[in-house]
Formats: structure tokens, C-alpha cells, sequence
């Protein structure tokens, strides 16, 4: 049995506790299919209820349909959880509420069951506290989901727990802009805290690496940079860049250094469009691409690589369950510096490698009307990694074996304190306690973290109307609402220089991403003038100001600055 299963037994209940205090809580339908009945956003929605079972007797789940009823009873029995645990149909919820059964309610998505269980509550007279988790928040139907929050009877004992610091600043810049756009100036009663989400550090080891890499069919005879991710360029990160870094990085290493890119993919062209990308920058036999693998294997893909990659560039991302999957595996991490790894990924462990965005305030600010995976699209290709910092950081653990056993050893500790079912549990819990959800029967300290190495913020619970008034106004395009995903954006003074990627990129047709939509955003005929003028360091400031001309859009030549140094044709120098 996966160690789920080992965690719910021993987080579903005991100590000391008042009888007839249960929780209830909405649930995904549980398929009847084994142990992984509890892995992915599925786990993550309900291990959360699970980590509270310490402060009440039992819980009750409520699933969409009667058909789940059956089905859902038997994966939680396959967790060793019967004693105080029932599933109901979400049809008996209100009867249910109204016999005032309950001393808590759990959300296991914020967005739009909050606002449903607030008003339940009221219109019961109940006086329960809810909590709730959210997830990714850069969909355009949020805005109208915070509508609804933002009149619903809302109490400051309610908790949303958001998984990342980042995610928690896009959340409040969200709530400031739908009030300020509907004029709204009534106070919202309601209280954010981070904590980060878990990673089965059973499950993921450090396991044999000759082992691993048989099972996945992987030469023994190489050293491997895993990336393990939705090969997807909308929701995701661009695959380009990471080949163009891992290019300039073995050319640095005198031992053979492969690349695996391996997750799920929808897309059958973009997996072509790598695979020709691949073949044109001359990575071919030097790039494994896995596509769609067997989730059972993921494990051995990490324990037989030395290390794991993540450059993420995209607004859908909120924490990045990967990178710490990867940590408990005992990989060093080279990530980019960007939404929840700013919690997870610190230099003991690895490196974070600097990522820079442009504020623009007039692109894409009609999101309403635009296609998510669009959005997502358009925002992400104006990311810019730093791609000379990210080849370098690889070639650095590429020649040191002894920096990556030490990181590695570091990574695999740092989820243990931290990021394992057990500890995030026991942040859970001391938040219910200081909000006075739970009885604080139990031990609830967190795990401590090594001096060295300050733990990922769980955050003081802060009222959220206290965090709105601190808002500033003004445009809110994804680049503003999202401002805190990156590093930074880049400064006048910063300097761009052309690289040998982009010098070969003017001589003959390098394959990188240009979809249709992106014709509208970049000035494709300065492309290759840019670059050429860029053949000595240019500060960017200036470069801007002799590049445009009257009736050019500062914003769209920004934009086609920014995707230059994303895609590496492109390198930010500091200033002179």
C-alpha cells in the first residue's frame, strides 16, 4: 500500500477529542480503482479534510450523485477510514446542515462552493466555520466566481488556504480588481493563510538508479536532466527554451548529459513541433521525449535522473506539485523563479533562475472575451528565463557530483520537514486551532526546518479586507494581476546582446513556437534587426527609444523585446 494510505490511518482521528464535533466536507467523486484512488488534485482536494479529522470526531463526505455513494465508501475503507466516516449524496447536504450536526465545513475548491456553502450557512442560522483550498486562479471565470464571494455573508473565521505566496498575492490583486471594477466598497469578512500542498515522501524516494533507469528504459551509461511536466505550451512552459539552455549546458560538460522531457500531453503537434525542434538544434539521440506515460512509473523516472529541471513560465501554475515530488525523490533543483517555487526551491536545494515579465497595461486586458488556454498562451511568451543563468546552473551540478549529492540530500530533507503529508498536516491543523475550528487537542506544531534553511511560509492568518486596502489601483491586465509570479521586469539599464542562437537564427529559419494570435503581438519584420542591432550589450532603454517610430505601439515592441530573451536569441547582461 502507497504511504496515502498509511497517512490517512494515522491523521484520521485519535487524541483526545469532544464528542459529536464533525466535519463535513464536499468531495470528487473516488473511482473504485485501487490505491490511486487518492493521488493528484484528487488527494489534494481531500487530504485536507483528512488532516483535520485530529479536532473532531469524524467526517462526513458529499459527493455529486448517489451512483458515487457506493464507489467513494470503498476507496476511503481501502484507507483504513470507516470509524466516524460517511458518504452522503450532495442532495441530502441541506437537511443535513440544518440538523446542525456539523463544527466545520470543508471546501475543497474555493471557487465557486464557497460562496454556495456561505449562503446554505446563512439561510440555515448555522454557525460553522468553512474552510476552503484554491487552485489554479488564472481563468477568466474566477472574476465573476469572486463576484458572487464578494456578496456572499462571508465571516473572518472562514479560511482559504492558498498553497503558495504567489498564489495568495495574484488572489488579493483578483478581489481588489473585481471590487474596484464593480465599485463595490462593502468589507469582505474572510482570512487567507498559506500552506503549501503535500507530496507522498514514501511514494517518492531515493530509490536504486540503475534499477530505475531499466525500468525505464534509459542507458545506464549517462547522466540525465529530467523535466517532468504537461508537455503543453499553453498551460505549462515553452519546451524551446529549455532545449536552447540544455544545448549551451553540455557543451560545458565533458561527460554525456542527456535530457528527458516526460509528462502528459494532449497535443499530438506540439509533441511533433518539439520533436522537429529537437532534430533542428542537433539534440537528436541527446533528448528523450515520454509522452503520456504510466503514472506507476513516474517514481522511477525521477529516481533515474540526477537532475530535475522546471522552467516554468506560465500563469497557470500556482505551486508546482512536480518540483517537490522531485525534492522528496532526493533530486537538486534548477527551477525557474516564478509562482510557488519562490517557497519551495532554495539554494540548498538548488537554484532558482531569474525570470523577468513587462507590465503592460494595455495587452490582453479583455480577457473576458479571450480563450483561457489563449491567455495563458499570449502571457507565457512574454516570460522571459534567464536562459544564460539557466545553462549555467545546469552545467554547475552537471560537473559536481559531490554539489549534487549535497543539494540532493538537502531536497529530500527539506520535503520531509515540510512538504510531507505529515507536516502539511500539522499546519492545517495549527491554523484550525488558531482560528478556533479545532479543540487543539493535538500536538500541532509544524516540523521545524533546518537552520540553514527557513521553512516555506505558512503565513500568519491575515484578514483578507486588511490585504485589499493595500492595493493599488489601476490597469489589470494578466501581467498586473499576476506581477508576482516573476523576478522581476526588466530595468532601462538592463543590457541585451545577441547570442549565438539568435545570430544563427538570423542566418536560416530556427524552429521556435509562433502560433497565428502572436502575429498581433510581435513585430515580426524588426525580429532579425533587433538582434543584429543587439550585436554589442544594448541597454534597453535606449534600444527602445531607437527602434521606435512614430505610430509604433511601445507595448508591442516590448512584447517582441521580451519573447527575444525568452526564446534565447536574446541574453540580459546586468548594466554597465
Amino acid at each position: 500500500m502507497p504511504d496515502p494510505l498509511e497517512f490517512c490511518r494515522s491523521h484520521g482521528g485519535g487524541g483526545d477529542r469532544h464528542r459529536a464535533r464533525l466535519l463535513a466536507t464536499l468531495a470528487p467523486p473516488f473511482e473504485p480503482s485501487g490505491p490511486d484512488d487518492f493521488l493528484g488534485k484528487n488527494f489534494a482536494s481531500v487530504y485536507f479534510a483528512l488532516s483535520m479529522l485530529g479536532a473532531f470526531d469524524g467526517c462526513h463526505f458529499f459527493v455529486p450523485t448517489l451512483a458515487d455513494c457506493q464507489p467513494s465508501r470503498q476507496a476511503l475503507a481501502r484507507l483504513g477510514l470507516t470509524d466516524g466516516i460517511e458518504v452522503h449524496c450532495s442532495l441530502e447536504l441541506p437537511d443535513l446542515l440544518a440538523a446542525g450536526r456539523y463544527a466545520a465545513f470543508h471546501v475543497p475548491d474555493a471557487f465557486p462552493h464557497l460562496a454556495n456553502i456561505c449562503h446554505i450557512r446563512q439561510r440555515l442560522g448555522a454557525d460553522f466555520p468553512i474552510t476552503a483550498i484554491i487552485h489554479s486562479i488564472s481563468y477568466a471565470s474566477l472574476e465573476r466566481e469572486i463576484l458572487d464571494l464578494l456578496s456572499a455573508p462571508t465571516r473572518e473565521s472562514d479560511i482559504v488556504f492558498c498553497s503558495s505566496t504567489a498564489g495568495a498575492e495574484a488572489l488579493i490583486n483578483l478581489f481588489a480588481h473585481v471590487r474596484q471594477r464593480k465599485g463595490m466598497a462593502a468589507p469582505i469578512d474572510l482570512t487567507l493563510c498559506v500552506v503549501p500542498y503535500g507530496v507522498d515522501t514514501s511514494r517518492f524516494a531515493p530509490r536504486d538508479r540503475s534499477q530505475a533507469r531499466a525500468r525505464v528504459d534509459l542507458p545506464g551509461d549517462r547522466h540525465y536532466f529530467l523535466s517532468l511536466a504537461r508537455l503543453s505550451i499553453h498551460d505549462k512552459f515553452d519546451c524551446g527554451p529549455l532545449l536552447e539552455a540544455f544545448r549551451r549546458a553540455i557543451a560545458e560538460l565533458d561527460e554525456p548529459w542527456d535530457l528527458v522531457l516526460a509528462g502528459g500531453a494532449r497535443d499530438p503537434s506540439y509533441l511533433d513541433f518539439v520533436a522537429e525542434q529537437i532534430q533542428d538544434r542537433g539534440l537528436a539521440g541527446r533528448v528523450h521525449l515520454r509522452a503520456n506515460f504510466d503514472d506507476a512509473l513516474k517514481p522511477s523516472y525521477y529516481a533515474a535522473c540526477d537532475v530535475f529541471v522546471s522552467p516554468s513560465d506560465n500563469i497557470q501554475e500556482t505551486f508546482g506539485l512536480a518540483v517537490i515530488e522531485a525534492m522528496a525523490s532526493g533530486l537538486p533543483i534548477v527551477a525557474s523563479d516564478w509562482d510557488g517555487y519562490k517557497d519551495t526551491v532554495t539554494e540548498t536545494v538548488g537554484s532558482r533562475v531569474p525570470t523577468y515579465m513587462p507590465q503592460l497595461s494595455r495587452t490582453l486586458v479583455d480577457r473576458q472575451v479571450l480563450d483561457n488556454s489563449l491567455v495563458h498562451l499570449l502571457v507565457g511568451q512574454a516570460v522571459a528565463i534567464d536562459l544564460g543563468t539557466l545553462a549555467t546552473r545546469m552545467a554547475e551540478l552537471g560537473r559536481d557530483a559531490a554539489l549534487r549529492d549535497r543539494k540532493g540530500r538537502a531536497a529530500r530533507q527539506r520535503a520531509l520537514e515540510l512538504f510531507s503529508y505529515e507536516a502539511v498536516s500539522d499546519a492545517i491543523r495549527a491554523t484550525l486551532v488558531r482560528s478556533g475550528a479545532g479543540d487543539g487537542s493535538r500536538d500541532t506544531a509544524a516540523a521545524p526546518a533546518s537552520d540553514s534553511d527557513p521553512p516555506a511560509p505558512e503565513g500568519d492568518d491575515v484578514p483578507l479586507e486588511a490585504l485589499l486596502d493595500s492595493v493599488p489601483g489601476g490597469t489589470w491586465s494578466p501581467f498586473a494581476l499576476f506581477r508576482g509570479h516573476p523576478t522581476r521586469e526588466l530595468a532601462a539599464d538592463d543590457r541585451l546582446v545577441a547570442t549565438e542562437f539568435g545570430q544563427e537564427a538570423i542566418r536560416r529559419e530556427m524552429k521556435v513556437y509562433l502560433c497565428e494570435e502572436m502575429h498581433a503581438l510581435l513585430y515580426l519584420e524588426r525580429l532579425r534587426p533587433i538582434v543584429r542591432a543587439c550585436a554589442d550589450p544594448r541597454p534597453l532603454g535606449s534600444l527602445q527609444d531607437e527602434l521606435l517610430a512614430d505610430g509604433d505601439d511601445p507595448e508591442r515592441l516590448l512584447y517582441s523585446l521580451y519573447w527575444l530573451v525568452k526564446q534565447g536569441m536574446l541574453d540580459v547582461l546586468p548594466p554597465a
